[in-house]
């Protein structure tokens, strides 16, 4: 809630139907959490910044939601927090959608990673170091497809251009004609 000179108080829960927690029932949840009992109180200015995190992620247990999309939810957790996120993350039976930095943290909970490069989203299965070994064993791939082709483009135009000195030297080559094993070289 809000006291009136806009300080943001610590947390009052409200359960998955609206109805208001019971301040013993908040104390345990924040316990869950690392915090104390006399951080129900407190306005969240007071708060640190892990300590707010926390009481955030406490409120969102108490909501039983059924996706989560946290934004760097490691910012301001002290190692403790992030171990203890980790198994909150793994333990629930919420979707989460994670945006984090956090390689070693993704690497723990993650089990599909999205990745948006140039504006395209690809998605891969596995944490984090899973994702990035899958892309670069496709970019691998990839490159020596493009090495293949190029090579086979080189090989006729080499082939073509063979083709072209002895029709000129035999004097009868239509140049604006492209015979059919030319069309790769026309695409480029």
């Amino acid at each position: 809630g809000y006291s009136d000179a806009g300080r943001r108080r610590a947390p009052t829960c409200s359960g998955p139907r609206g109805s208001d927690t019971p301040p013993a029932d908040v104390r345990t949840l924040l316990a869950k959490f690392g915090l104390r009992a006399d951080h129900v109180g407190r306005p969240a200015a007071d708060l640190s910044p892990g300590e707010r995190t926390r009481a955030a992620l406490a409120l969102l247990q108490a909501q039983v939601p059924n996706v989560l999309v946290l934004d760097e939810p490691t910012n301001h957790l002290d190692q403790g927090g992030a171990q203890w996120l980790e198994g909150w993350i793994r333990a629930s039976d919420a979707a989460f959608v994670l945006a984090s930095h956090d390689r070693a943290f993704l690497d723990a909970v993650a089990t599909r990673t999205a990745e948006l490069e140039r504006g395209i989203l690809t998605t891969y299965p596995g944490n984090h170091s899973a994702a990035m070994e899958r892309k670069a064993t496709l970019r691998d791939a990839q490159e020596r497809g493009h090495a293949a082709y190029r090579r086979k483009k080189a090989a006729l135009e080499e082939e073509l251009q063979g083709r072209a000195s002895k029709a000129r030297s035999a004097g009868a080559v239509n140049m604006n004609r492209a015979p059919d094993n030319n069309k790769m070289l026309a695409k480029g």
